[in-house]
């Protein structure tokens, strides 16, 4: 299949879990809000702000695929996917700076004492969050796989991380209920250390796409047994990989026998690369440097 209708594919799908993460999420927001509020629970309001979070990192994902997808011009010749990989990396920012928020409301609560006690109503909530989230992260960790998205993975993260976190208030309401009344502040704590977490984890993993990183191992690994199996190529040399947003860039010099035609080198080149595009599913460019197998060629 051609690159550019991978892309597009693809675009169309994290656009419709992305817009059906976005009403999921304001409903969510709604009810834990004003259920933290009417309730008494700090930890359901951080949890709010969390789902807020997704809200406008939703927006992010949206904006990164939509101007990743253009197509290459001259401004731009290997296309604008580094777009979708820069809106992953905001996300992250984003994660780590509501996690710091969350941290330091829940530690000046524990600090000052000012501890409240919610009940039932406040699980319920809680216990609805956690089956929703875990849904929609299903569904775009699957979709994330599919695509090899780095914006869709982290967002799907955001959603077990939001699912996460409502599991974490539910062991603090009840460590409440019980009568450990810090319970519900301490594990606003928790929501947000993880949630920092997540987000740093996300931001290497961005910050490695945008400095140009090469491909997982795996991927690393499947093309150099492409290229060691084909009768025709003789040997290998300078492979290089790169991902701009979900499209991987491959440059390969390949050397085959001296008295070849240029035809027919050309036929070997067309074959490697057609060969490598077909091993994955992702948009995949492959660029092939057809070399004699001299002494002088093999540096």
């Amino acid at each position: 299949m051609d690159s550019r209708i991978q892309i597009q594919d693809g675009v169309r799908e994290i656009k419709r879990l992305t817009y059906l993460g976005m009403i999921i999420n304001v409903f969510l927001m709604v009810i834990k809000f004003f259920g933290g509020i009417f309730f008494g629970s700090i930890s359901l309001i951080a949890d709010a702000f969390h789902t807020f979070s997704d809200i406008s990192t939703d927006i992010l994902i949206l904006w990164g695929v939509i101007i990743g997808s253009r197509p290459a011009d001259s401004s731009h010749p290997f296309g604008h996917g580094k777009f979708e990989t820069l809106s992953g990396t905001l996300l992250s920012v984003v994660l780590i700076v509501v996690g710091t928020g969350i941290v330091a409301e829940s530690g000046r609560s524990v600090m000052s004492a000012r501890f409240m006690n919610p009940g039932l109503p406040v699980l319920f909530i809680a216990l609805i969050s956690v089956i929703i989230k875990e849904y929609l992260y299903q569904l775009t960790i699957k979709s994330a796989k599919q695509l090899d998205s780095v914006a869709l993975y982290a967002n799907a993260w955001h959603h077990r991380s939001d699912a996460l976190s409502s599991i974490v208030v539910i062991v603090g309401v009840i460590s409440s209920m019980l009568g450990f009344l810090p319970g519900d502040s301490i594990a606003g704590l928790f929501v947000g250390l993880m949630i920092i977490i997540i987000g740093i984890k996300f931001l290497i993993k961005t910050g490695k796409e945008l400095m140009e990183g090469s491909v997982e191992e795996d991927v690393l690994q499947s093309i150099k047994s492409i290229l060691d199996e084909h009768p025709d190529v003789k040997s290998w040399h300078k492979l290089r990989t790169r991902k701009v947003g979900r499209e991987l860039f491959v440059d390969v010099h390949i050397l085959v026998e001296p008295e070849l035609s240029v035809i027919k080198g050309h036929q070997i080149a067309e074959e490697v690369e057609s060969i490598v595009k077909k091993a994955f599913t992702r948009p995949l460019n492959v660029l092939t440097h057809v070399e004699p197998d001299l002494p002088f060629a093999r540096e």
